[in-house]
């Protein structure tokens, strides 16, 4: 009896899923119609594909993105963010889309949800105050019923806490998903850096711990109050982590993500004066960033995020303090595996797929027989240097660029047709 065919065979991979009953071990993925159809040894198919003891992980997720499309897309477009994300090893990605702020960010979300020429799958962020202002609720409901996955005031935190509980109210009724940027404002106030000895050497105006820890402790503390779940993202500091982590263990429904950057990189980089390191959250101390990395490990932090935020030559290549906030990131998340020192790649899988698709409430995947064909292979030791010229977003402006990094993607697969190969 001649072997099974399969439409595509991934061989000698590791499998990086805890959640799979094939964890660790050394396998061929036989994959047919969309699905995994076969995972075992000596597997044969119409086209094959050697891992070469790669690990392989049910499909990444990124849970928050922005692109100004419509309104910038000179600066960076779906399609653009489409390709940079599946070379980058995602196959879904939450967008927070349009020119911010949007008078009518409903129109954005059926813009976002109706592209479907990408080899990722775009998920649409909706705003959570109109126009990003913090002063009224924006549409969530319409914007729930038109695809949004989740509400967001993008780098602009809410200040006025009674407007906080009323959204997190509405929100527990319709069961939506809210986002928190946690920053105090007025502690923070125009400073663009990390407060520490880093910015006192170079004379540049710090953002000091509290302004975040601050906002953390009294969106828990409001959480707590209501009873109602919360997502913190993008959190950044030591003690962030240690008030999200004893919230939890007090039973609070408090999730979390973290930035790549903020794992991979700290304030000491500031000396460079490169303003693609101008990002929001700011780059922190190097104590922040293994805390972060101590989250992970221990479940208090459950998402990584790309937090792309492309921009142009002219809102980047000028001087620090009238240089735009964010970084093209999506393409190059995976070196901050290799650059953590302590993360395995059973961990990365956790924050990368398995989290995020809980927070999200999206149907769970693991490297499973008749699972969707979703998968991400990725080396965790792979050494690279990214450069513009393999570059798949329009945004020019990632600090990565020239730098050595270990950890890379090298295939990516959405319903079981490779959308992106790296050498």
């Amino acid at each position: 009896m001649s072997k099974p065919h399969f439409d595509l065979v991934i061989k000698n991979a590791q499998i990086a899923d805890p959640l799979s009953a094939h964890f660790q071990q050394k396998n061929d993925l036989g994959i047919a119609e969309g699905r995994i159809a076969a995972i075992g040894q000596a597997l044969e198919g119409r086209e094959h594909v050697d891992a070469q003891g790669a690990w392989l992980s049910p499909g990444w997720v990124d849970m928050y993105a922005v692109c100004p499309d419509p309104g910038e897309e000179w600066t960076e477009d779906l399609a653009h963010l489409s390709i940079a994300a599946a070379h980058g090893g995602f196959t879904d990605v939450c967008v927070l889309g349009g020119k911010q702020p949007q008078s009518d960010q409903t129109s954005v979300v059926r813009y976002i949800r109706d592209f479907k020429t990408g080899p990722v799958r775009l998920h649409p962020l909706g705003s959570s105050t109109h126009g990003l202002a913090g002063k009224d609720l924006d549409a969530l409901f319409d914007m729930a019923q038109n695809g949004a996955v989740a509400f967001t005031n993008g780098n602009t935190p809410l200040q006025d806490y009674g407007m906080l509980m009323r959204l997190l109210q509405y929100a527990a009724q319709r069961n939506l998903l809210v986002y928190q940027f946690c920053l105090d404002n007025g502690l923070a106030g125009k400073a663009s850096v990390h407060e520490g000895p880093n910015a006192t050497l170079l004379g540049m105006k710090g953002i000091p711990s509290i302004a975040e820890v601050i906002a953390v402790a009294a969106y828990i503390r409001i959480a707590a109050y209501l009873n109602v779940p919360m997502h913190l993202s993008r959190i950044s500091c030591a003690e962030s982590v240690a008030l999200i982590r004893e919230a939890r263990n007090n039973g609070l429904a408090i999730t979390a993500d973290v930035a790549a950057l903020n794992l991979l990189l700290d304030d000491s980089l500031l000396e460079s004066f490169d303003t693609g390191l101008k990002v929001m959250p700011p780059l922190r101390a190097a104590s922040d960033r293994q805390a972060l990395i101590e989250g992970i490990l221990d479940g208090s932090i459950q998402a990584v995020v790309s937090n792309h935020q492309p921009g142009n030559q002219e809102q980047k290549l000028t001087e620090w303090d009238y240089a735009a906030y964010g970084a093209n990131t999506i393409q190059t998340v995976a070196a901050c595996l290799g650059g953590s020192g302590k993360l395995k790649p059973e961990h990365w899988t956790q924050v990368m797929a398995h989290g995020p698709r809980e927070i999200l409430r999206m149907a769970p995947l693991r490297i499973e027989t008749g699972m969707p064909a979703d998968l991400t292979l990725f080396d965790p030791d792979k050494n690279w240097i990214p450069t513009e010229a393999e570059n798949k977003s329009k945004s020019l402006n990632n600090p990565l660029f020239s730098s050595n990094c270990t950890g890379k993607v090298l295939i990516t697969v959405k319903q079981g047709i490779i959308t992106a190969r790296n050498s």
